[in-house]
């Protein structure tokens, strides 16, 4: 259901990477965890839910500006990190791509050839990647917002380069489009095929109109459409 815009070949970086990827395995666990803790220890409780914290400049026009341009950088590092831990599995990425889902919405997403031959909870820990990196590059920014003197401009953008990062974690936990959130109910609960199963369904209703289908495909196809 994608429109292909961008193709970007991984392949030779992570095999030349590799053997560094695999050395720095557990210290770049404990680092992304002290500095997770250290930045949700600083934060302000109000961060997210407090209006000042979308305006930049005293607008929140440029408030968004800044949070969209965020997002690009959330993307990258998220989608890398899929690919950093699946070479942890002995997998090598393909590719990074970048398409039009539905022909309007801006997808990114990393091709691993034999993701599917890896054991469910390598799986589940390489689909979690990119969240955990964005909640380690979200904090990290609250941490450096913290300690920088500064209290205008730069604490203010920093804010909002930590607001991509949760976003993308919000975005990337929601199954009802083909992010992470959607791999990660398939593969946990074991029903894997749910959307392509969901569309079969739409397809039978609309054409016959039969409705039989076992009831977590009818759930996912009714809140998938709404």
């Amino acid at each position: 259901l994608s429109i292909p815009l961008v193709t970007v070949d991984l392949e030779r970086v992570f095999r030349f990477a590799r053997p560094f990827i695999l050395a720095m395995r557990y210290p770049l666990l404990v680092i992304t965890a002290a500095i997770i803790l250290a930045g949700l220890i600083v934060s302000p409780i109000d961060i997210f839910s407090s209006y000042n914290s979308y305006r930049l400049l005293n607008s929140y026009s440029i408030g968004y500006v800044a949070v969209l341009v965020g997002l690009l950088v959330a993307v990258f590092l998220h989608e890398i990190s899929h690919s950093v831990v699946a070479v942890w599995y002995g997998l090598i990425p393909r590719c990074l791509k970048v398409v039009l889902y539905l022909g309007f919405s801006m997808f990114f997403f990393v091709e691993i050839p034999g993701i599917y031959t890896v054991k469910p909870a390598q799986r589940v820990k390489i689909w979690l990647a990119g969240i955990y990196a964005n909640v380690f590059l979200g904090c990290l920014l609250l941490l450096i917002r913290h300690v920088i003197t500064d209290t205008g401009f730069y604490q203010d953008l920093l804010v909002k380069l930590a607001i991509s990062n949760f976003l993308m974690v919000v975005a990337n936990l929601y199954p009802f489009v083909p992010t992470d959130g959607y791999y990660l109910l398939t593969t946990i609960f074991k029903i894997p095929n749910l959307r392509s199963d969901a569309f079969e369904l739409l397809k039978s209703i609309l054409l016959r109109g039969d409705i039989r289908t076992r009831l977590p495909v009818l759930m996912y196809l009714i809140v998938s459409v709404t």
